[in-house]
């Protein structure tokens, strides 16, 4: 029983809304224009969330390794470092997820189309060198860009396109919030950790402009979800419905006041945790947003 609870902890159950909530969004948008099969959804969802945890895996292996993660530092995971699962069998784990992954987007793709093979092998790889060497695009401050394209963009627009065969501009214009907000999620976790990351020499976006700045990034990707919504609603490419997303703002009024208050470790201690509920809040609310503007016209 040990040894399950140490996979589950080392896969990060906490985390995989931010690959569950663009898959909803994506397939709601499908269903708005009448596109809907379970099958090809529960095979888009599974796949994108098996594509999180070969990541999340991976970046626990490299983080050990770089020396980031430290048994002396409260918001690290110890699977690793503890020596509860060796890294040689954590990185096995991570590729086989990443290969099932794969594997869901070759069949997807003899239904969908090549598209979907292209996006599969985009998720895939950088899933993988996101943290894994010789690219370790998070080292390199691409982490937050990275994240923003590949779990929320493409994403949204892979499970529409999985259903519908075309690729919408509606469905680019609210992929953004999503994106927004799960770029957010690590942002929120790198402003959090400016000081351990700056120690042991890595590169993220927020060492690179500093706290400030990274602070005022911060709150652009917060209230830039809000008015792309806005936005999409004025220009009729989203139902009005969607504006339940409205719903989330006293979420989001919390995070943005901690960033307000400082960007010390101990006040942002919990930041990456309060941002992935109010993506996953947000992204619920524009999912039953669509799906009631859908079924009302």
């Amino acid at each position: 029983m040990q040894g399950l609870k140490n996979w589950v902890e080392l896969t990060r159950p906490f985390s995989w809304t931010a690959s569950i909530v663009p898959v909803l969004v994506g397939t709601a948008l499908a269903w708005t224009e009448g596109h809907f099969q379970p099958g090809l959804f529960l095979l888009t969802l599974v796949g994108s969330v098996l594509i999180q945890v070969g990541t999340n895996i991976t970046n626990e292996i490299f983080d050990v390794k770089r020396g980031i993660d430290v048994l002396e530092k409260p918001t690290a995971s110890k699977v690793i470092l503890e020596g509860r699962i060796a890294p040689r069998t954590a990185h096995i784990a991570a590729l086989g997820f990443l290969l099932v992954a794969l594997g869901i987007g070759v069949y997807l793709s003899t239904v969908a189309g090549p598209v979907i093979l292209v996006l599969a092998l985009i998720g895939v790889l950088s899933g993988y060198f996101y943290t894994a060497e010789p690219l370790s695009l998070k080292y390199r401050a691409l982490g937050v860009p990275l994240v923003f394209l590949t779990m929320g963009v493409l994403i949204v627009i892979g499970a529409y396109y999985v259903q519908t065969q075309t690729v919408d501009p509606a469905v680019v214009l609210l992929s953004l919030p999503v994106g927004f907000l799960v770029a957010a999620i690590l942002h929120a976790n790198d402003l959090r950790d400016i000081g351990d990351d700056s120690k042991v020499g890595t590169k993220t976006l927020s060492i690179l402009i500093g706290a400030g700045p990274a602070a005022v990034v911060y709150y652009t990707l917060i209230v830039g979800a809000y008015l792309i919504v806005l936005w999409s609603v004025s220009l009729g490419q989203a139902t009005p419905w969607s504006l339940i997303v409205l719903l989330s703002i006293p979420g989001a009024l919390g995070v943005l006041g901690k960033v307000r208050r400082g960007t010390d470790p101990e006040n942002l201690a919990i930041i990456d945790i309060l941002t992935a509920k109010l993506h996953l809040q947000f992204g619920v609310l524009l999912t039953l947003g669509l799906l009631i503007g859908g079924w009302m016209s």
